[in-house]
């Protein structure tokens, strides 16, 4: 026990001298004053513009709300084979791999090692024989970083914390995946929409150059009547042409981002008209919103990665202490190599101390404060555009509803005065440019409702996805 407590005062008395210089020679670090807050969310202005009716928060499946099942199977295939979701998803698999490197580190490094080396030597002999040996080494190694100032556990917490973020992340990633789709899918009803009415507007144009036609056979139009009709037709024909072309591509647009082929567009067909629960704001937005958008979630976490990271760059200006061992053989001469006396042990403290880096650890501590206040930065404007499109749908969305009721009026008052002014022309009361202004105006009333009707559909999706998506809060 004695020779024990002689071996300990031996190793550890020298350490603890070292410790103290070592405490009073380290590398000194530059004072950057205290480090920035993101700014709280009660310093933002919202009560006007977040004036809504109450709602309730977004489910983890809101497209199912717009009762469409064509809409419910295209999302349940994107979920299932979307490249972005399937790149996110490997990106945190690598931050769990980053976590567990980082963890690593404080924990004991145990490793085995073993050689054999010929060896020659000159015998000292006066018949000068020469002698080769061959001398085996086995050890079993033991090398463990004691964190006294912790630079070990902000790594690994800064790897926790970024993966977090990359969790985050892949629900950020879904929410877009889902709300473009849903976006797209509104674009393409609102296209079938407008297809529809051009063939319409066809048959209109159709039915105008027919009446022209036999009112200028029996000499009451003109010549140049009868052209303008044509003219009109060939352009409603043209517009058939352009509004087929919108909805392909749409549709092609739909299967990209679910990661199909473009014949698998070519199955979307026209969509029912939705169902739009979700018009105003929960009640508990300001207390919640910001847990629920995984953009704003990734960026805290993001930050609080930075943080630990500026910590871990205070840490390096500290010694740094490890404790080593080793036990094994060791001999020259194989017969030898399992004798007792071929036992070979050792153990003890070892220091590192950063006297003089170049500007090394200065340079790291400086980038990495500078990255968290980049990352601050950062947090600050994803939750500032948080706000502003949650404010924009909402807007939007009151905008239309207005809109709606006017723009229904608009088209049947317009039909009526079509109908009225294609009678009366018939009956030779009216001209053609009178039919022709009747029939433009009624067209034009209903491509502005289908294009409101449209943006009701793509306002809500966007209220939605500015409201979280329905992500779960814990990543």
């Amino acid at each position: 026990m004695n020779i024990l407590f002689a071996h300990c005062r031996k190793i550890f008395l020298p350490s603890c001298l070292a410790c103290t210089l070592a405490l009073t020679g380290c590398t000194s670090m530059s004072n950057l004053g205290p480090m920035l807050e993101p700014k709280p969310l009660d310093r933002y202005e919202l009560s006007r513009s977040f004036e809504a009716i109450a709602s309730e928060w977004p489910t983890d499946t809101w497209w199912k709300q717009y009762g469409d099942p064509q809409l419910n199977s295209i999302m349940q295939e994107a979920l299932a084979q979307a490249p972005s979701l399937a790149a996110a998803a490997a990106r945190v698999r690598l931050a769990e791999a980053t976590v567990r490197q980082s963890g690593s580190s404080l924990l004991p490094q145990i490793s085995g090692n073993a050689n054999v080396t010929r060896s020659y030597q000159e015998t000292v002999s006066g018949e000068g024989m020469e002698r080769w040996s061959t001398n085996p080494r086995a050890t079993l190694d033991l090398a463990w970083e004691l964190d006294f100032f912790g630079r070990n556990r902000k790594a690994l917490e800064a790897a926790l914390s970024s993966e977090q973020a990359s969790r985050a992340d892949e629900a950020q990633a879904r929410l877009t995946l889902t709300a473009s789709i849903a976006s797209s899918y509104a674009e393409l009803m609102g296209q079938y929409r407008l297809h529809e009415l051009a063939l319409r507007t066809l048959a209109i144009r159709e039915e105008s150059t027919r009446l022209v036609s036999l009112r200028h056979a029996q000499g009451f139009e003109t010549k140049a009547a009868l052209e303008q009709a044509e003219s009109t037709e060939s352009t409603a024909r043209s517009q058939v042409i352009q509004s087929e072309e919108d909805i392909r591509q749409t549709q092609f647009a739909i299967a990209a981002l679910m990661g199909a082929g473009p014949d698998r567009g070519l199955h979307i067909h026209l969509p029912e008209r939705p169902t739009l629960k979700i018009q105003g704001l929960p009640k508990t937005i300001l207390s919640d919103l910001l847990g629920r958008r995984p953009d704003v979630v990734a960026s805290r976490f993001q930050t609080e990665a930075a943080a630990y990271r500026v910590g871990e760059t205070k840490a390096a200006f500290y010694p740094s202490f490890n404790l080593t061992a080793l036990f094994g053989l060791q001999s020259i001469g194989m017969s030898d190599f399992i004798d007792p006396a071929s036992k070979i042990a050792s153990f003890g403290p070892s220091l590192t101390l950063p006297i003089f880096q170049g500007g090394r650890l200065e340079g790291q501590h400086l980038g990495a404060r500078a990255e968290y206040d980049e990352a601050v930065a950062n947090y600050d404007a994803t939750v500032a555009n948080a706000l502003q499109e949650v404010a924009s749908a909402l807007t939007g969305i009151r905008s239309v509803n207005d809109q709606t009721g006017h723009a229904t009026l608009a088209e049947d008052k317009a039909r009526e005065a079509y109908t009225l002014t294609k009678t009366r022309y018939e009956g030779g009361l009216a001209t053609y440019l009178e039919v022709l202004t009747a029939e433009n105006t009624y067209i034009a009333a209903r491509q502005s409702f289908i294009t409101i009707e449209t943006r009701a559909f793509s306002l809500n999706v966007s209220l939605i996805k500015a409201l979280g998506g329905g992500i779960a809060t814990s990543f």
